[in-house]
């Protein structure tokens, strides 16, 4: 019988079951219920969905069948195992899989099968390339087998001290590589070899070595270039700078062309920084030579990806290299058809008779790993080593395992080729707007006589009889597994056939026997033909009428021409085949002979592209490139508030510009100038700050090639945050109490430990660690917490070690043993699950074994009424189908363990969150996602800077890198006088036509991730001396000089702490009073360690209460980062045995008064630190905004010296503990105006001096 788990069977039981296997003579059959799911099909990777059914027994055995009902995937057929693995699948589709079983008997029964279950594969960008080394020194093989690479690398050059090119092949012979490789559709690079250490520092003849050879590659047709700069065992930092300036060089000069860059490196020659790996296409990794006979097994390959993922390096940017040789135990080197010649060794052996090898399956083992773990490609070092058909060929088995992963069309990348938007008024030049340089030339007519309105901004007019665009001939242009050509068409009168009306003609002169043509004629027939086997065609009926604007296109996928009008499929033809090349140029509006075949109307936006767009892509193109699809949707009313905005873009648009605000129509009428412009990506999302019930309002404006925009649709959104019923963000550091940042008051009691104990670097911030013994937080029971229909749960984690058993590791739990309540849980080798109460059983969704110990991991569990889903770092990895009656009970919540101190969890927790509703999948990766945010603020406002004067600055400080990662800065948008670098520095001159407010688009990037965040960067220019940037320098200025910057130094409070030197002060205020017994005395340097002030003389009275002018006064002006309470240190002496008390405030407002809340200083003669009021309470302030602020101190009673002042947001800082603090930071003055390195009456004088001049005028 089917057992979901085995049971306990009675002696009565156990009697009752052999006699009937004795007396029947056959095992008792499975009955013929529903299989069921232990774990539902989920994506492992881009390629591979995994699945488990419920274990199943039977005296006879059980065996399981899982079926693809959808999708295309692989059925398992029977099977012993429960577990089932469907390889080599398509990214990003989504399969639907049944399980089954039966047991074994000589009449096996089988169960039904189980309710269906689907998954999705994850997006994969990237598939190939495979690369094969070729060295100078190898003639040229007709053998090579082309069909199982995607590019060669050719090792060619190298330099000489002057720059010169060094050819280290038979030049004549490259030509003949070139040609045959094209002819098979594979790229070409050309490999640079030896040290370049010496030649980048010296920039003439850098300069001469890196134009000649670009040139090179432009001369010889070849693809790219790739780098084998080999240093041993790393070089200097100054060699690793001069290698990463090669590489950025190089790109700078290769990219204008669509030439490649890529290097070859290994765990021992990485000497690149990690900057300049943005300017790479990927990295041919060297995963062989490893200093040991088995000098590339597939632990080796796999430290190799290591090594460089660690190194900041995306997995889509490796190249997997496999060697086609071993070693023999005497040290040389040997191709592995020579060991085969030798041994034959079978396709499992690595290792014969002292030779180290990679066999067949261990090369199909490592090109497997590579594509299934979405790494780049493969690399092949040498290719030339191969034998062609040869039961020793390596390339074949490694080239066989590659295409089952999709690696694509090698001739070129999938992209549009040409673009020509016929937008030009005047001249003879189509110009291209792909980027690819494929200008047309305008004949027997121009766009200053021709120009006409299009369907989109102008078009060209062609006369019938002579008048063409034509386009030199170039392999861009003769894409041969598949292609696209669109274009719109308002067409005068028709040509008497279909075929005499050429839009678009890429068709030979001789016999047309190769090439395409994109055609119209018969009375409104369109064709799209194409020299495949022939001259095959698409052809529709007589549909299209003369003088009416139609989008056409024709499209070839390898299997099916097809053609569309207005974006809707009206003719299709199968076929199958290569396209045959055409030598000819490209014609627009005219077919391949003079004069005939022409086109008579107007021609706008014609795209070639080298792939076959579907029928959402050419519907794209046919609405104009909108964006559409949003998240949030149109109208959502429940925007979380870490959310972000998505949308589908067409995949023409080479950028998006980001329009947000409160208002519909400013957001309908803003450009790029209008403050709801948030910045341009290049990645269909943008992630942004809400406001809690908030109506917004957004659009998404699609850029193109050419700089043309396409203005998008005004979508909008409300957020609501009410749904978050509880959030606990672990940031305290002291204390027992966990705070809800919610709002919903469900504050957490720390137990059996502290903030100030178990505080620790979280994911986010701090966290807390929890010993897995008896450390959790208890949270009382609140209606908030007990959602009946919906429910999300998560948190960040990380475990020391992980529970036996994965209901063992408590997260969040709110459960006390009843049938009531849910937990998140983790443990057996890291399983995560998410368990519900619903009619009054436990329904979980778990997962494999799939995290680790030591890691951060984002988490989450999911009800929405019918489906409970997990979550890991944003990827759905098990659900569970559940309908019924969920009891959240009345239990208290606990984090860290479930009921008791044997379900408790042993690692560090952060960010905790409990909604009352289900989120999805894009709000769990929002959550992941944002959590790894990086600008503090947007926008940020720098102070303001004059015209004409030079401006420094950093975004350092502006940022939270929580991963502790390399960070990449760059400018997307904004006035070119203000340089944004890679490290984040600010520099530039800005002139008088930059007066104003300056807005710039800042991007930081997580190299190691690839996260990005945007924040808009303000700055104001004014003139010299307009010190309110009120546009005019007038006696405002004098007065806001004398106010703010005479004599006004500025601290910077950083992470909460700033420390002040007494005599650094911004103004000092003599005291008036009546009683006033002495005035301020000079500063000496000699009496304490770093100088002191007397800065507040005797009054001989009490001054309970601070009154202007007539108490001492103390002012210092400091620029707060942080907002919140301040814990107020000073380091001071009395005048004497009388002297004990200074009153203090913030902006003037003194904070209290009476000698019980003055801030006590010591009576003893000596400098001591103190921080005590004179009721014995903590003197503090409350700066209850960030920005700039004045910390004022008063005399309260006979005089005081000061030598230092603290101010802390650290309740537990003591400088007497932690030792004497360095003063903070003082930030540079505009108001330096002679550049003295002061502020003074001279600063003063010239700016009078100039206001005087500007009234005389």
């Amino acid at each position: 019988m089917l057992i979901k788990q085995k049971s306990k069977l009675s002696w009565q039981m156990l009697l009752h079951l052999i006699a009937l296997i004795i007396f029947s003579g056959v095992a008792s059959a499975v009955t013929p219920n529903p299989m069921t799911w232990e774990t539902p099909p989920y994506a492992n990777g881009a390629f591979i969905i995994s699945m488990k059914a419920t274990t199943a027994s039977d005296p006879s055995g059980v065996e399981y069948y899982f079926t693809c009902t959808s999708g295309g995937g692989h059925d398992s057929g029977w099977q012993d195992s429960p577990l089932y693995e469907d390889r080599i699948l398509k990214p990003d589709t989504t399969y639907t899989y049944t399980v089954k079983a039966r047991d074994k008997s000589a009449s096996p029964t089988e169960t039904a099968a189980s309710i269906a279950k689907s998954a999705t594969t994850h997006y994969s960008e990237f598939a190939g390339p495979v690369v094969g080394y070729i060295p100078g020194y190898r003639p040229i093989s007709s053998s090579l087998d082309y069909q199982s690479l995607t590019h060669i690398n050719l090792m060619a050059l190298g330099a000489d001290a002057s720059g010169n090119l060094l050819d280290y092949t038979n030049h004549s012979e490259l030509p003949v590589y070139v040609t045959n490789a094209h002819a098979n559709n594979v790229k070409v690079y050309v490999t640079i070899v030896g040290s370049y250490n010496d030649l980048v520092q010296n920039p003439t003849p850098f300069a001469n070595f890196i134009s000649q050879l670009t040139q090179f590659c432009l001369d010889n047709d070849f693809d790219g270039v790739d780098i084998d700069w080999e240093e041993p065992y790393g070089l200097s930092s100054q060699g690793r700078e001069n290698y990463s300036l090669l590489v950025q060089a190089l790109d700078e000069a290769l990219s204008p062309y669509d030439l490649g860059l890529t290097i070859a490196g290994s765990m021992w020659y990485y000497d690149i920084n990690p900057w300049a790996l943005k300017h790479l296409d990927w990295i041919n990794v060297m995963a062989y030579d490893m200093g040991k006979p088995d000098h590339s097994t597939f632990q080796d390959a796999l430290d190799a990806l290591a090594f460089w993922e660690d190194y900041g390096v995306s997995r889509h940017k490796l190249v997997l290299g496999v060697p086609f040789y071993g070693y023999g135990t005497d040290g040389n080197q040997y191709t592995y058809a020579q060991i085969y010649d030798w041994y034959q060794p079978g396709p499992d052996v690595d290792s014969i008779d002292g030779y180290y090898f990679n066999g067949i399956d261990t090369i199909k083992q490592k090109t497997d790993y590579a594509f299934t773990n979405s790494y780049g490609g493969m690399m092949i070092w040498e290719v030339g080593q191969d034998k062609l058909n040869h039961p020793a060929s390596l390339l074949a088995p490694l080239s066989e395992t590659a295409k089952q992963y999709g690696v694509p069309d090698p001739s070129m990348p999938s992209k549009q080729v040409a673009y020509w938007s016929m937008d030009e008024t005047t001249g003879t030049t189509a110009q291209d707007g792909s980027g690819n340089g494929l200008d047309g030339i305008v004949t027997n007519t121009s766009f200053d006589i021709a120009s006409v309105p299009g369907a989109f901004g102008t078009a060209m007019q062609f006369d019938g009889t002579d008048d063409h665009i034509a386009v030199l001939n170039t392999p861009l242009l003769n894409p041969r597994n598949a292609i696209t050509v669109s274009a719109w068409i308002k067409a005068d009168t028709w040509q008497t056939d279909s075929w005499n009306g050429s839009i678009v003609s890429k068709a030979e002169w001789s016999g047309d026997s190769g090439g395409y043509v994109l055609r119209c004629g018969g009375n409104g027939r369109l064709s799209f033909a194409l020299a495949v086997n022939g001259w095959p065609e698409a052809l529709t009926d007589s549909v299209m009428s003369t003088g009416t604007w139609y989008h056409v296109a024709g499209t070839y996928d390898g299997s099916s021409i097809r053609v569309y009008i207005n974006g809707s499929e009206v003719a299709s033809t199968p076929q199958s085949g290569s396209i045959a090349l055409s030598t000819s140029p490209l014609n627009i509006g005219r077919g391949a002979y003079a004069n005939s075949r022409t086109f008579d109307g107007a021609i706008d936006e014609v795209r070639i592209y080298n792939y076959a767009l579907d029928s959402k892509g050419i519907q794209t193109l046919f609405q104009g490139g909108h964006a559409e699809h949003p998240h949030p949707y149109d109208g959502q009313t429940d925007v979380l508030e870490k959310a972000s905005l998505q949308w589908v873009s067409p995949d023409i648009a080479v950028r998006h510009d980001v329009y947000l605000g409160t208002n519909q129509t400013a957001v309908e009428l803003a450009d790029r100038y209008s403050p709801e412009y948030k910045g341009d990506v290049q990645e269909s999302i943008y992630y942004l700050p809400l406001m809690d019930q908030t109506e917004y309002f957004w659009r998404i404006d699609e850029v193109f090639a050419d700089e043309s925009v396409v203005t998008g649709t005004v979508w909008h959104f409300t957020t609501d945050f009410s749904c978050l019923r509880g959030h606990w963000e672990m940031e305290e550091t002291s204390g027992a109490v966990a705070d809800d940042a919610s709002g919903c008051m469900n504050d957490g009691s720390v137990t059996n430990t502290t903030y100030d104990i178990a505080s620790v670097p979280g994911k986010i911030g701090k966290a807390l660690q929890f010993d897995g013994f008896d450390d959790y937080i208890n949270v009382p029971d609140n209606s908030c917490l007990n959602p009946t229909e919906e429910l999300t749960v998560s948190a960040w984690i990380r475990a020391d070690t992980w529970q036996a058993n994965h209901w063992q590791g408590g997260i969040v739990s709110k459960w006390d043993g009843d049938m009531e309540g849910y937990t998140l849980s983790c443990g057996d080798d890291g399983r995560l699950s998410f368990a519900l109460a619903i009619d009054s059983t436990w329904a979980e969704a778990i997962t494999d074994p799939i995290m680790s110990t030591g890691s951060w991991y984002h988490v989450a569990g999911v009800y929405d009424g019918s489906t409970i889903k997990v979550y890991i770092n944003g990827f759905e990895s098990a659900s569970t189908g559940k309908t019924g009656f969920f009891d959240p009970g009345a239990n208290s919540l606990n984090i860290g363990r479930s009921y008791n101190n044997t379900r408790i969890f042993d690692g560090a927790i952060d960010d905790v969150r409990i909604y009352s509703r289900a989120l999805n999948k894009t709000e769990i990766t929002d959550l992941w996602h944002q959590s790894l945010l990086l600008f503090k603020m947007d926008p940020l406002n720098k102070p303001g800077i004059f015209a004409g004067l030079a401006y420094n600055g950093s975004l350092s400080g502006d940022i939270i890198n929580i991963e502790d990662t390399y960070l990449a800065f760059s400018k997307i948008s904004g006035p070119a006088w203000l340089t944004v670098g890679a490290d984040g520095g600010l520099s530039g001159t800005p002139t008088l036509d930059d007066l104003g407010l300056n807005s710039f688009t800042v991007r930081v990037v997580n190299d190691s991730s690839g996260y990005f965040d945007n924040t808009i960067l303000n700055i104001t220019v004014g003139v010299p001396g307009d010190f309110d940037f009120d546009g005019d320098v007038d006696l405002s200025d004098l007065n806001t000089f004398a106010a703010e910057y005479l004599n006004a130094v500025t601290y910077t409070e950083s992470a909460g702490h700033v420390v002040m030197e007494a005599e650094h002060f911004t103004t000092n205020t003599p005291g008036s009073g009546s009683m006033a017994g002495s005035d301020w005395v000079p500063f000496d340097e000699n009496e304490s360690s770093d100088g002191f002030m007397q800065a507040l003389p005797d009054q001989s009275r009490s001054i309970d209460v601070q009154i202007d002018q007539k108490s001492p006064q103390l002012r210092y002006r400091i620029d707060f980062e942080t907002a919140g309470e301040y814990y107020i240190w000073v380091k001071a002496k009395a005048a004497d045995i009388a002297s004990d008390s200074i009153h203090y405030g913030l902006d003037g407002v003194c904070a209290s008064s009476g000698a019980s809340s003055a801030l006590r200083v010591l009576r003893d003669g000596s400098f001591n630190w103190i921080s005590q009021k004179g009721s014995g309470e903590r003197p503090k302030i409350t700066v209850e905004t960030a920005g700039v602020h004045n910390f004022d101190l008063w005399m309260r009673e006979d005089g005081a010296t000061l030598d230092r002042v603290l101010l802390t947001t650290d309740v537990n800082y003591d400088p007497t503990i932690s030792g004497e603090p360095a003063e903070s930071a003082l930030t540079d003055l505009i108001a330096d105006l002679n550049n003295d390195g002061t502020v003074d009456l001279l600063d003063f004088s010239i700016l009078a001096r100039h206001w005087l001049y500007s009234q005389e005028i």
